[in-house]
């Protein structure tokens, strides 16, 4: 797991919605990625002041003509069988240009199933770590964990955004600090009862206010109070844990040939990213879900 640090987020107004979007299992690559869906959340994220995002891994199917999953039917028609023989560079140049646009709301990249799989089968260990290096954004990792301190400024003059470095100046010292846990996601639960007991899982080993997961492609949201004596020890204090399995752009019944999900017989999931809504007024975590 990477402990990633601190990363700043400067707001501006007196109640402003956040946008944390968690984007991955875009599966680029196979026919089935859906880009109308993924460059329509791309752009609210690009034209929206208060949107960040975070990648969740399994950005590429990354299945080269050696692995068993390998089904020349399900890549898309505009790819060459020369891509084949590079495929670390060809996908990174792909996905370098899908998040380009959104590197400096970029709080960084995660890696995936995929990606793992083909970085240790393919001697490909530094393939995601290229990619951040391209974009200017940190590497997170299979799973890590961070603060995002968001940091108020009624200043309409001072830009907003993702600080690097150190703590911006804000002028009401108002702050709100979030613990997050990321992990791309773990197994292959078929119903939503079993993606929603990986969630809960993850939410009970982490102490964290916010836990992110992708894989299971099924965007689900969960909600723990967690509750606590004051310092005094008078009163119980109750603090909401929100959890969410994220979105994915992977859709698994394409029409013509049947790729892995068709033949699995998994069930087909909501397309697109749903984006956490952070309140610093309320320090209230909510999502679009």
């Amino acid at each position: 797991m990477y402990p990633s640090g601190k990363f700043y987020y400067r707001y501006s107004g007196r109640s402003p919605k956040i946008r944390l979007w968690p984007i991955g299992d875009m599966h680029f690559g196979n026919r089935g990625f859906a880009e109308d869906h993924f460059r329509c959340d791309m752009k609210a994220i690009e034209q929206d002041p208060h949107s960040m995002v975070i990648g969740m891994g399994d950005y590429a199917d990354f299945v080269g003509i050696n692995d068993k999953r390998f089904d020349p039917a399900v890549f898309p028609d505009d790819m060459r069988v020369k891509d084949l023989g590079d495929l670390s560079h060809y996908y990174g140049e792909k996905i370098k240009e899908l998040f380009w646009r959104v590197r400096g709301k970029c709080i960084g990249l995660m890696e995936g199933n995929h990606e793992h799989t083909f970085k240790v089968k393919q001697e490909q260990h530094k393939m995601v770590e290229w990619m951040c290096h391209e974009l200017g954004v940190p590497y997170l990792g299979y799973s890590c964990m961070f603060h995002l301190v968001l940091c108020g400024n009624n200043n309409s003059r001072l830009p907003v955004g993702l600080w690097p470095g150190s703590p911006p100046r804000d002028e009401t010292g108002h702050r709100w600090p979030i613990t997050v846990f990321c992990h791309h996601g773990a197994g292959a639960p078929g119903t939503a009862g079993g993606k929603m007991n990986r969630l809960v899982k993850f939410m009970n080993d982490f102490v964290s206010d916010l836990v992110l997961t992708a894989h299971n492609h099924d965007p689900l949201p969960k909600r723990i109070p967690r509750l606590s004596l004051d310092a005094k020890g008078e009163h119980v204090k109750e603090k909401l844990q929100y959890g969410l399995v994220a979105g994915s752009y992977l859709r698994g019944y394409a029409e013509g040939e049947p790729g892995y999900v068709e033949i699995k017989g998994l069930t087909p999931v909501t397309l697109g990213a749903v984006p956490i809504n952070l309140y610093p007024a309320q320090q209230r975590i909510s999502s679009e879900v």
